[in-house]
């Protein structure tokens, strides 16, 4: 017996000007606690409560101290794919004639969270594509 075909959370309706889809907010938690951790860590070490997480936080606090300027490469990196992707979100959403709120809201919301965001773009653009062809 054959799966039943995968429903798309699209609407059967033309491109919406106005689209915009909040992430999952276990998205918003992982990335804005990872990021926070993650320049504590970089930046603000004395802040940071490496003994709170035992042995774990021994190594990275052993770590960090050893690699100071990698953790501050990393953290730089991060930020600056963040920016990519929200850039590559709003050139996306004015090529789909998305309105400038939606487009705000997109790109502030890649900005933030990076690829979970992108990834609901870029799925609504793809079925967007496949209803136009199959239209």
């Amino acid at each position: 017996m054959a799966a039943p075909p995968r429903k798309s959370k699209v609407p059967d309706t033309p491109l919406d000007p106005e689209y915009f889809r909040f992430a999952s907010i276990i998205w918003y938690i992982l990335v804005i606690a990872g990021l926070t951790l993650f320049y504590l860590v970089t930046f603000k070490p004395d802040s940071f409560p490496f003994e709170a997480f035992g042995l774990l936080g021994k190594r990275l606090q052993t770590v960090k101290e050893n690699n100071q300027q990698t953790f501050e490469i990393g953290f730089t990196m991060a930020i600056l794919v963040h920016i990519a992707e929200a850039c590559m979100a709003f050139r996306t959403c004015r090529k789909m004639n998305l309105s400038s709120s939606a487009s705000l809201k997109w790109t502030l919301q890649t900005l933030l969270l990076g690829f979970p965001s992108f990834g609901l773009l870029l799925r609504y653009k793809t079925d967007m594509e496949v209803k136009e062809k199959l239209s």
